[in-house]
């Protein structure tokens, strides 16, 4: 199963992502980080709804636990950063 790292939940992408994810078993969101709009509200219901135990509350600590991120932000600092640690590690 491929690890999906969401980062922000800014779009509605996540959501709309996850429903087809699911379908299939063949990849899962497995990790969440957000530094975006979306309230804590939001965040936790986005990981109730697809079973993400923990959050990465710093983008370094999910790169171990994915094997890929989509990044769903308006910001573009956020998607440098991750590319860039992703592609060290």
């Amino acid at each position: 199963m491929i690890r999906i790292g969401c980062v922000d939940i800014d779009t509605s992408h996540p959501r709309a992502f996850s429903e087809i994810l699911r379908k299939d078993n063949r990849a899962k969101y497995c990790a969440v980080y957000n530094n975006g709009f979306r309230n804590e509200a939001e965040v936790q219901g986005f990981m109730r709804m697809n079973d993400i135990a923990e959050r990465s509350l710093v983008l370094d600590e999910m790169v171990e636990q994915v094997d890929v991120g989509f990044i769903h932000t308006h910001d573009a600092v956020p998607e440098r950063l991750f590319t860039e640690m992703y592609l060290v590690s």
